[in-house]
């Protein structure tokens, strides 16, 4: 009988329990958008095609390799045309090399980020944490994850610009490189 108590108390602490509404419910709000906008922000350097930089630094060393070479073996001087040219595509050069390691960073910042922001949310749902200690952590998780989305937005834009400048330069390299080797 007394044990029937006991699990009666439990059950009722528990239903009690459940049924409390957390004291923090703006902030929780603020975390699910924060929250949506990490899952957005992975999405979005999914999308990204890590595996054609590989390729790229090479197609840049190659074709700069083959011009310098053809102008050093003939002894003559890089006209002032063909130099604007290479300069414009070997500025390319730098974004594309730094492209990995700054997509791995923001990869792994994206992902520990989003599992604070969770861990965090839970936390709050169930009053877990004292006041004092909600609104510090709170506000340094919404700062953390503002910057990491900021680097995505930044990292995707720099993305797409190096993409189209490449996409503007690369045909005019060809053309050069097939006139030389037609020389």
């Amino acid at each position: 009988m007394r044990n029937a108590g006991i699990i009666i108390i439990i059950l009722g602490t528990l239903t009690t329990s459940c049924k409390m509404e957390s004291q923090y419910k703006r902030e929780i709000v603020l975390l699910d958008s924060l929250i949506y906008a990490i899952d957005t922000c992975i999405v979005s350097l999914d999308k990204m095609d890590t595996l054609q930089y590989t390729e790229l630094g090479k197609k840049f060393s190659e074709r700069t390799n083959f011009v310098q070479a053809w102008y050093k073996q003939r002894g003559d001087t890089i006209h002032r045309e063909t130099a604007m040219i290479m300069a414009e595509y070997r500025e390319l050069r730098k974004p594309f090399m730094k492209f990995k390691g700054e997509y791995e960073r923001v990869e792994k910042e994206l992902a520990f980020t989003k599992n604070q922001l969770v861990n965090l949310n839970h936390d709050l749902q169930h009053n877990l944490l004292d006041t004092n200690i909600v609104n510090r952590v709170f506000l340094e998780e919404r700062q953390a994850a503002e910057k990491v989305i900021a680097d995505t937005q930044s990292l995707t834009v720099s993305n797409m610009v190096s993409k189209r400048k490449l996409a503007v330069i690369e045909p005019r390299v060809d053309s050069l490189i097939t006139v030389l080797k037609g020389s």
